[in-house]
Parts: structure tokens; C-alpha cells; sequence
């Protein structure tokens, strides 16, 4: 199921070249369209950094490796950028997720990969399991490199 959008695409992209032309302000844009002024200037720094390709609909979240998560705590710390910057110089759609990454960092967390598939538990599963399908379910992962997530 795709994520809703109350402003088209189109619409997007004109409040930025509204805002970029001079011919309104963040104020007056933000005030006709009924969306925070800070959202206003989170596209229009977008818009300006990746076009009209940034309000492209997504079908679901992207996946961010440790790797990628520790470079952009580590560019953080270096000070190349507040969360806001360091969020649009890596195409993350929002400064909260960099401002997460940097708490779990601080608080010596696990910057883990992330994969928006959703959990699969046993519990969901309709019918129970005896103890012999539960053995053979683990030796199947086992033998397979898989986990309940893959398999």
C-alpha cells in the first residue's frame, strides 16, 4: 500500500519555483497550502539539491546500511553539517532520521541496517507447530542461510 500525499507532485514543485521566483514567501506558500512553514523550506532546500525528481512518490521506505548510517554520524561529528544539511546532501528524506542515527550513536546503540520488510513471527501462524516441524523449520534455516525474515 502506498503512502498518501495531500499536495501532488506538480503542486510541490510550483510553491518551490513560487517560493525561488521571489513571487511569495515561505509565510504566504505555507499559509495557502496549509502545511508547516518548515516543511516549505525542507522542499524548496530539496528541490534546489536533487529537481523535481525528490517529490517522486515512494512505494515504500528506503533501506539505509550500517555503513551508510555511520558515515553520515561520522560526517555529523565532523562538522560538515547540521542533521538538516547532512540529510539533504544524502537524499535522506528526513533530519529526523539523521538526529536518530546521531542519539542511537551517542547513547553507544548499534547503527543496524534497516530492511522494511515486516517481522514474521510463529505467533501469527494460524495452525501450531509440533516440536519436530519447529526442529525441522530451524534446520531448514540453518542449512539455507536463511532467517524467519527470508525465508
Amino acid at each position: 500500500m502506498g503512502r498518501r500525499h495531500k499536495l501532488s507532485e506538480k503542486e510541490k514543485v510550483t510553491i518551490c519555483e513560487q517560493y525561488l521566483s521571489g513571487k511569495k514567501s515561505k509565510i504566504q506558500l505555507a499559509s495557502e497550502n496549509e502545511i508547516p512553514v518548515e516543511t516549505v523550506r525542507r522542499w524548496v532546500n530539496q528541490y534546489q539539491e536533487f529537481g523535481s525528481s525528490i517529490f517522486h512518490k515512494k512505494a515504500h521506505n528506503k533501506k539505509y546500511t550500517k555503513e551508510f548510517k555511520q558515515e553520515v554520524v561520522e560526517a555529523y561529528l565532523a562538522g560538515e553539517g547540521t542533521p538538516e544539511h547532512l540529510a539533504n546532501k544524502y537524499n535522506i528524506p528526513s533530519k529526523s532520521t539523521v538526529q536518530k542515527w546521531i542519539i542511537k550513536y551517542n547513547n553507544l546503540e548499534e547503527l543496524r541496517d534497516y530492511n522494511p520488510k515486516p517481522e514474521v513471527y510463529m505467533k501469527d501462524r494460524s495452525r501450531k507447530t509440533t516440536y519436530e516441524e519447529r526442529i525441522e523449520i530451524v534446520n531448514y534455516c540453518l542449512e539455507h542461510d536463511k532467517n524467519y525474515k527470508d525465508a
